[in-house]
């Protein structure tokens, strides 16, 4: 792209144009204004992650409050007939 050159890009078409008229596929207009990548962290595998850990702990209580806590409401409800 040459110096005071405009583009104009269309959200109806997948084509940028400069102002003079000629095409040029979006991608490649794309690619060349794209900013490097700064921020990369490492890959930290699965298994030494800590929330591959935590979430299944904190669901399963989740789960055995749940359970108890209906299995002893409907204990109640059939121990004491007249709470219905």
């Amino acid at each position: 792209m040459e110096d005071g050159e405009a583009w104009v890009v269309s959200n109806f078409s997948m084509y940028a144009s400069p102002a003079d008229g000629a095409n040029e596929t979006l991608p490649s207009v794309v690619q060349d204004t794209q900013a490097p990548v700064v921020n990369v962290t490492e890959y930290l595998p699965y298994h030494l992650r800590p929330e591959t850990y935590l979430v299944p702990l904190v669901f399963a209580g989740i789960f055995v409050t749940g359970v108890v806590g209906n299995g002893a409401l409907i204990f109640m409800f059939l121990k004491h007939p007249t709470l219905r």
